[in-house]
């Protein structure tokens, strides 16, 4: 490890949380969501995660990845609000079967993004839940929270990943490779990295905006989307983004080097910016705003008690924070 690599790994981000900072450093090019001379953690190099990982468009700050984002746009643009609702709805019913108790309500809320998501790729259902596990260890062991004695773990969850996306050859993934192949994009590697990457960006933010919603269970005199809007606005489930300058410049009125993280505020007393802003703005806010709006007043029409959904302690998973709703002894 170089002298500067290790100040980066080492040094304490730089907290913002002035509005006009945090729009600024998720708009200006000067800033960028990966170091500049670290395009893939240390300990992913060379791995078959760590590949995926360089290839998704979150983490890319190249010149294609405009190309990129735009061919995932116009691939998920062609599901509309209704047909989201509806399979969410399918997916729920299957998800609520036996939903009695606080730890169901948890799994349910966890699984329910995915196994959407998973439904759209034609994914069978005998399939989500080995699926879901995956994903959970792709999140942890490749985007969270890579570790040297993970590596390998890493890698399964990533060549299962590619395997039952590949071969469900459903809608989802052949609008994908079109809107691929109409930005000029011919790799599948980088498609099918990118079909990962719709678990990932889908999972914990979908999960937390349903949580936080389902906080309002029994708030029966507001409708369900302006308690989603709510929560958006107050408290969005995403707390925290990180930016790294690509250059020597200035921010709040201080220099920064390439050596800074920054730590962005999602939520500020002056506003709230939910899904990001700029070239790496979450292109999927309208699948997690109608997957839970739907997963929520699905859980509505259910003879629930209301007791599930009164007491709660948060759980923190990376830059989300989720609520886990507990029965009181």
């Amino acid at each position: 490890m170089t002298n500067k690599e290790y100040h980066m790994v080492n040094k304490c981000p730089i907290h913002i949380n002035s509005h006009d900072d945090v729009i600024k450093a998720l708009t200006d090019e000067q800033f960028y969501v990966r170091p500049v001379n670290q395009k893939v953690p240390k300990i992913l190099e060379g791995s078959l995660a760590g590949n995926v990982f360089a290839s998704l468009v979150r983490m890319r700050d190249d010149q294609l990845q405009t190309k990129i984002k735009l061919a995932i746009i116009n691939s998920i643009d062609q599901y509309d609000v209704s047909l989201l609702s509806q399979q969410t709805f399918t997916v729920a019913k299957i998800l609520t079967l036996n939903l009695k108790n606080t730890q169901q309500l948890n799994q349910f809320i966890a699984d329910v993004p995915i196994c959407v998501i998973a439904g759209l790729f034609q994914i069978s259902e005998r399939h989500w839940p080995e699926l879901v596990n995956y994903v959970r260890s792709f999140i942890d062991d490749v985007i969270l929270n890579p570790q040297e004695e993970r590596v390998q773990q890493a890698d399964l969850a990533t060549k299962y990943l590619f395997h039952i996306i590949k071969k469900s050859e459903g809608g989802l993934l052949q609008n994908l490779r079109l809107g691929f192949k109409q930005q000029g994009i011919e790799d599948d590697f980088l498609v099918l990295s990118n079909c990962i990457g719709l678990f990932f960006q889908t999972a914990d933010g979908t999960s937390g905006l349903l949580g936080q919603m389902l906080i309002h269970y029994s708030d029966l005199k507001s409708a369900p989307e302006d308690i989603l809007t709510e929560v958006l606005s107050q408290n969005p489930p995403i707390k925290f983004t990180k930016r790294f300058p690509n250059k020597e410049t200035k921010l709040t009125g201080h220099a920064i080097t390439e050596e800074d993280t920054l730590l962005l505020d999602l939520k500020t007393e002056q506003g709230s910016v939910p899904f990001g802003l700029g070239e790496h703005q979450c292109p999927g806010s309208e699948w997690a705003k109608a997957i839970s709006l739907a997963a929520f007043n699905y859980l509505r029409s259910l003879p629930l008690n209301s007791s599930l959904f009164t007491d709660y302690r948060w759980k923190e998973l990376g830059n989300a924070a989720i609520p886990i709703f507990y029965d009181k002894e």
